[in-house]
């Protein structure tokens, strides 16, 4: 029974989270270049700021809603020390528990010291602008976030950045278009893309993840399998011409350089201004799917969302990634 359980739950992960643009404009409102203002909180620790060390679930109020999100303090944190922050975005009809659980972000907060975030979407699904001029209810969310916890946590607010899975790796980057940078570096896996919006926004520094067989959100683009033919989810763009859409708006002269990891190929844009590299994982026969997941977690998933590489862990790869930018102070 709880492997039938687990097996429920991890499907609901990944089989509804396949958004690579945005999602039903009946309901949704914002620009997505637009995205709330973060209080500045400083990152003088002078007064410390002790935390219990662990994984919490926290509640904030936004907009008038109670909205959740799990907070990962590891074990090397110093209340007198500004902490790199990471975000983290479960995929559609998802939530933040089973967005650890096939990561594996937590141990990778303990291990690295870097204190970690993973929101709650409302009803699993992320709420993304779509094509006025206001923020939506979500981007107010994760700009309320940062601010409490930049207030109760020494938090390193130049060091703070966003990753995604699917519906999660689309908001990720739709953040990656704001005007002004909250976020030093964005990692996403299984949905992208690259619009005209974006052009306005700073250099952003990518590393993304992609099966060429992704049975969900097609890896050459198309249709998106679970979206009505009349939802703007229902196409997507190619994800080789996306990464090079970033590559393009990050003005890399070099690249794309090769290098292979058994069945996955790295594709690099570098020299890029602001050093904003965009680092592609091209997974051949790659499903909808986490690289480095556990392979308990792949072999649950593979029947339905395909292959699940080990030739890279996706998580590892991120903080390696992320580790080597940060905002100007």
């Amino acid at each position: 029974m709880k492997r039938l359980v687990l097996v429920a739950a991890l499907t609901a992960l990944v089989m509804t989270g396949c958004s690579g643009t945005s999602t039903d404009t009946s309901t949704q409102g914002g620009d997505p270049t637009a995205q709330a203002e973060v209080t500045p909180v400083a990152s003088d620790c002078s007064t410390p700021r002790p935390a219990q060390v662990g994984t919490t679930t926290e509640t904030i109020t936004v907009d008038g809603i109670p909205r959740n999100y799990q907070l990962n303090v590891p074990p090397s944190y110093d209340p007198t020390q500004p902490t790199p922050v990471v975000m983290t975005f479960h995929g559609r009809g998802s939530n933040s528990g089973q967005q650890l659980l096939v990561t594996g972000f937590g141990g990778a907060s303990d291990e690295n010291g870097f204190i970690l975030i993973a929101p709650d979407a409302i009803g699993g699904q992320w709420d993304l602008p779509s094509g006025s001029t206001t923020t939506t209810s979500d981007t107010d969310f994760v700009a309320e976030v940062l601010t409490e916890v930049r207030e109760d946590l020494c938090t390193d607010i130049t060091r703070t950045y966003a990753s995604g899975f699917s519906l999660g790796s689309a908001f990720t980057l739709l953040l990656a278009c704001a005007p002004t940078q909250t976020f030093a570096a964005f990692g996403g896996a299984g949905a992208s893309f690259y619009q005209s919006d974006c052009d306005n926004s700073p250099p952003a520094p990518i590393i993304y993840f992609h099966g060429t067989k992704d049975p969900v959100v097609p890896f050459k683009g198309g249709s998106v399998a679970g979206s009505p033919s009349n939802d703007p989810t229902s196409t997507v763009t190619p994800a080789t011409d996306n990464m090079a859409g970033w590559a393009a708006h990050n003005e890399c002269t070099t690249g794309p350089t090769k290098k292979t990891f058994g069945q996955t190929t790295r594709l690099l844009w570098s020299d890029c201004a602001n050093s904003a590299d965009v680092d592609f994982y091209r997974t051949s026969g790659g499903g909808h799917t986490w690289p480095g997941s556990s392979e308990t977690i792949a072999a649950f998933l593979e029947s339905s969302l395909g292959t699940t590489t080990q030739d890279v862990d996706a998580t590892e790869l991120m903080w390696e990634f992320f580790s080597q930018y940060q905002l100007p102070g």
